[in-house]
């Protein structure tokens, strides 16, 4: 079989129709709103959102063309959700050409290109020295397909949801520390996850 970043989680499935603005608003809204009602109840209610995946965009967007697009990252940031992004599948300069969501500024927001076994960037995939985050493993990967049975699931949509579930692992190691920090300042907690994968400890 395969095995993925993060065994014991769940998934919450929300699909956006287009990449127009405000649809994509509406999509993030519900995970935002589930962990808001989360960190207002103390858990009572709602659900513990930690991150969100996205495998999708505008190619060439740029984050002057989507300012509340862009601005959601740090709305969800404020509650605790660091969001995944994958770039183009394309050898592009994203710093100078856009890609939606990958230009977008937010801090919440980890930009992913694709790596092959090597580490070396995949040539058909996005690129940038102030928009790209990291690179992670997109090239030669498996998964579970209809059947059963097995086969290839690649590009950047292959390589970010490894960083989206390496947000949710760390979250599920067994340290009060960091949960007791995602209680009481969420943001914080957020941050720090997020700098522990840039510091690649």
């Amino acid at each position: 079989g395969v095995s993925g970043m993060s065994w014991d989680v769940k998934l919450m499935t929300v699909q956006s129709h287009t990449a127009i603005e405000s649809e994509v608003l509406e999509a993030y809204s519900y995970p935002l709103a589930m962990r808001t009602m989360y960190n207002e109840s103390g858990g009572d209610e709602g659900a513990f959102v930690v991150a969100t995946n996205c495998s999708w965009g505008v190619e060439f967007g740029m984050a002057a063309d989507a300012p509340l697009w862009c601005a959601y990252y740090d709305e969800m940031g404020a509650q605790g959700i660091l969001s995944c992004g994958a770039t183009a599948n394309d050898n592009t300069n994203v710093d100078v050409e856009g890609d939606l969501p990958t230009h977008c500024p937010s801090e919440y927001l980890i930009t992913v290109t694709n790596m092959d076994f090597n580490d070396n960037k995949v040539w058909p995939a996005g690129y940038g020295v102030e928009t790209i985050d990291l690179g992670a493993h997109g090239a030669g990967v498996f998964t579970a397909h209809p059947g059963p049975s097995y086969g290839p699931f690649g590009g950047t949509s292959g390589a970010t949801p490894h960083v989206t579930g390496a947000i949710g692992l760390l979250y599920s190691a067994p340290c009060v520390d960091l949960m007791t920090l995602a209680q009481s300042d969420p943001q914080a907690a957020a941050e720090f996850v997020r700098d522990v994968i840039f510091d690649g400890l």
